[in-house]
């Protein structure tokens, strides 16, 4: 009876500190402007932000596969397979 009791007031208190942060959550998306919200990531943003991330494939040679690697944004990169 003791594990129940104070399995309740751990979940009291979990509860009652989850509000105010459910409440912040609300007000903060409601005054958010929607055209802000549509403009966050554009084209030339993702280009600047995954410039230089390695895209990784496998290929198959003779009935192997071989790992590859490949700088699809970034043609400045020098890399050896």
């Amino acid at each position: 009876a003791s594990t129940q009791s104070e399995n309740d007031v751990d979940a009291s208190k979990h509860s009652a500190s989850a509000e105010p942060v459910e409440a912040t959550l609300s007000n903060s998306c409601s005054t958010m402007d929607t055209s802000e919200e549509q403009d966050l990531l554009t084209r030339e943003a993702a280009h600047a932000l995954f410039s230089g991330a390695p895209k990784f494939s496998l290929n198959n040679v003779a009935g192997r596969l071989s790992p590859t690697v490949a700088y699809p944004w970034d043609n400045e990169i020098k890399h050896h397979d």
